[in-house]
């Protein structure tokens, strides 16, 4: 899956805006358990949670994030992909630039409202390296810790 946003980036005295495209690989059958901490009397906020790679672009704007998917029950079962990759094609000098991750590579967790832009987004988790455990689990949207679990079943 191939996902492009434009980035807006300030270089010395010229406006460049950068074009930054994501694709994501295979599921990696590693788990993610979300429990939503924003159900209260059999209701839930929905929060779209995003997963933040280690090795964040040096750019202004919006960071590069993988959308795991949007949970709107007091518990979800998510899975992980096996990898992904960020391009950044600089307007100004028609230069691009390729991020790449992959599970044996730090990443963060964090949520956002579902159909929001997410600007002023970021990791709200301490990093973790999914490919140390075949399944994990974490309280959205306060939980610091994403701690090895039992594989949770999607």
């Amino acid at each position: 899956m191939r996902m492009c946003v434009r980035l807006p980036l300030t270089l010395a005295y010229f406006l460049v805006a950068p074009l930054g495209c994501a694709t994501v690989g295979t599921n990696a059958g590693i788990t993610l358990h979300i429990v939503n901490e924003t159900c209260g009397k059999g209701q839930c906020a929905p929060l779209q949670v995003l997963g933040f790679p280690g090795n964040q672009p040096s750019i202004l704007g919006r960071p590069w994030t993988l959308d795991l998917g949007v949970i709107a029950t007091p518990e979800a079962c998510l899975v992980l992909p096996s990898r992904a990759s960020f391009s950044v094609a600089h307007a100004g000098s028609g230069s691009e630039e390729t991020y790449h991750w992959s599970i044996q590579e730090p990443l963060s967790l964090g949520t956002g409202v579902p159909g929001e832009s997410g600007a002023a987004i970021g990791p709200s988790t301490w990093p973790f390296v999914p490919a140390r455990q075949a399944g994990w689990s974490v309280a959205l949207p306060s939980g610091k810790l994403v701690s090895a679990a039992v594989p949770c079943v999607h």
